[in-house]
């Protein structure tokens, strides 16, 4: 009853997410590794700083999010290595 007049924003699953990503070929046969210790390490290192990055999120975001975000990034970063692809914002 509450919702009679709501609207959802949806977006097309079609969207072409590829524009966002750049591919590297050598990247993905290179054998790089990335475990889950490197990464929280270097969140741990990281500045606590409020001001964000070139990605938009803070340090300190980071930082306080170490137990929850380490393992998803870990896994983004196998996944673009993998693959060869990264976000362009990665590369500012």
């Amino acid at each position: 009853m509450y919702l009679i007049n709501a609207s959802v924003y949806v977006e097309d699953a079609n969207s072409d997410i590829d524009q966002e990503f750049d591919g590297i070929n050598e990247v993905a046969d290179s054998g790089l590794k990335v475990d889950i210790s490197e990464v929280f390490e270097n969140i741990d290192r990281l500045k606590h700083s409020f001001h964000p990055g070139a990605d938009g999120i803070p340090n300190v975001l980071l930082k306080n999010c170490i137990y929850t975000i380490t393992v998803p990034l870990c896994e983004l970063f196998k996944v673009s290595l993998s693959q060869g692809k990264f976000p362009k914002a990665w590369k500012k």
